[in-house]
């Protein structure tokens, strides 16, 4: 039997229920608002919202195809528009940005761009997300903005052909 904690979803959670999100009420699937375990005051007793994956929406690009790269925290947040995230290019052009529209109360913050007109290769570097994110929470309090490495590398690499 795995364990719930306020820092951490147990590992043993069903794909769709790994999209849980710490709440005021406790853990909440983040697509039905289910309540999947009761902590009162979760989203407060575990502070600041954390990175916890970044996902890319596809196994293989085209050149100039749409992308989207999913960046979930364990609580729901509010981003302001214009955030951004760098992706690394091996092609001529070097690294570019994605950028996020305006989101409120997501687990999920989506940002998008559009992949460049070369073959090459995408992977996310270990980074700090540039833009205001903010606990849905309260409001106010900073989200985390890091990337880290093992998260980076957890998302690997995409082939654009």
């Amino acid at each position: 039997m795995s364990i719930w904690t306020k820092e951490v979803q147990p590992q043993s959670l069903t794909k769709i229920q790994r999209k849980a999100v710490a709440t005021e009420r406790g853990w909440e699937d983040l697509e039905t608002s289910e309540i999947l375990v009761a902590i009162p005051e979760l989203a407060t007793l575990a502070g600041q919202a954390n990175v916890v994956s970044a996902l890319f929406d596809k196994a293989a690009y085209v050149q100039a195809d749409v992308i989207q790269v999913a960046v979930r925290y364990n609580e729901k947040v509010n981003v302001t528009a214009g955030a951004t995230l760098l992706v690394s290019w091996s092609g001529l052009g070097g690294d570019f940005v994605l950028t996020a529209l305006a989101q409120t109360e997501v687990g999920e913050v989506v940002f998008g761009g559009v992949v460049p007109s070369e073959a090459g290769t995408l992977s996310i570097a270990a980074q700090t997300i540039v833009g205001t994110i903010k606990d849905s929470n309260n409001g106010t309090t900073d989200s985390e903005k890091a990337v880290s490495a093992p998260i980076a590398l957890a998302a690997g690499t995409r082939v654009v052909t």
